[in-house]
């Protein structure tokens, strides 16, 4: 059966550009676009942290689809880009029905993120804290849910860490952030 994505772009040029690459990733996945929320087996933001209106919208669109999710709970909700970066932890506060959160810098990640979702996903969610300590950065993993195995946390963190140090990323940049509930 195919599986079907709905992805709303705001925001920035750059954003498009990105949604692009996402779609076709999860299009080798199986997926075919559609416009319509409603019928979308997953449903993605890929959100800008600059304009004020685009997070407007975006925070007004989730509202809605609290009661999507509890009628549904098998979609799968996500919102990337610098907002899911920006303000991850306080988004899974606020909007619970949001299953996966992704930075921009980790857009690759999405179709695992969505996989992950799908596999362990509930009610209990999965907090993700990062912090830089020096050249390192030490990333917690806290599950209150049906529990991630080590081989997938593994593969969601790669890009961080190559047999134990950070992935040749300058100092002072920015941590991509991929969460899966």
């Amino acid at each position: 059966m195919t599986k079907r994505l709905y992805i709303e772009t705001v925001g920035c040029q750059m954003n498009v550009l990105d949604s692009e690459m996402v779609v076709a990733s999860l299009r080798k996945k199986g997926y075919e676009l559609t416009d319509n929320a409603a019928q979308a087996d997953a449903i993605l933001f890929n959100t800008c942290s600059v304009r004020e209106h685009a997070e407007e919208k975006i925070y007004s669109a989730l509202g809605k689809l609290r009661q999507v999710k509890r009628a549904h709970p098998e979609k799968i909700i996500g919102v990337i880009g610098c907002m899911a970066e920006r303000d991850g932890a306080d988004m899974i506060r606020r909007y619970p029905q949001i299953d996966l959160l992704c930075g921009p810098g980790e857009l690759d990640k999405v179709p695992l993120l969505i996989d992950n979702a799908v596999k362990y996903g509930g009610d209990e969610p999965i907090n993700v804290y990062a912090r830089r300590d020096g050249m390192d950065v030490l990333v917690s993993v806290i599950d209150h849910g049906k529990g991630i195995p080590a081989e997938d946390l593994d593969r969601i963190f790669e890009k961080f860490y190559r047999r134990g140090k950070p992935d040749g990323r300058s100092p002072g940049t920015g941590l991509g952030l991929s969460i899966a509930r």
